[in-house]
C-alpha cells in the first residue's frame, strides 16, 4: 500500500473526477480518508480531463483541491 499525504493526488477533489465534483466513487473517498492506496491504482484526474491524463495517488501538481470526506 502507499501512504498518501495531503496535497498528493489521491487527496485530491479531482482525483477520479470522471463525472465531474460530487461524483467520486465510494473507494476514492475512501483512499482520501484513510490515507493509503493500492501501489497499481491509476485514476484520471478530473482538472486535466481536456489531457486525458492518468495519474497515481503519490502524483502532485498545482490545482490540488482538498477532497473533503463529504463529497460522493
Amino acid at each position: 500500500m502507499l501512504s498518501i499525504r495531503e496535497g498528493q493526488c489521491g487527496t485530491c477533489a479531482h482525483f477520479g473526477e470522471d463525472a465531474g465534483a460530487g461524483n467520486r466513487p465510494e473507494r476514492l473517498i475512501e483512499i482520501a480518508s484513510k490515507r493509503e492506496a493500492p501501489e497499481n491504482l491509476v485514476e484520471t484526474c478530473g482538472q486535466h480531463q481536456d489531457m486525458a491524463l492518468k495519474v497515481s495517488p503519490i502524483g502532485a501538481c498545482k490545482d490540488f483541491l482538498l477532497a473533503s470526506a463529504a463529497q460522493g
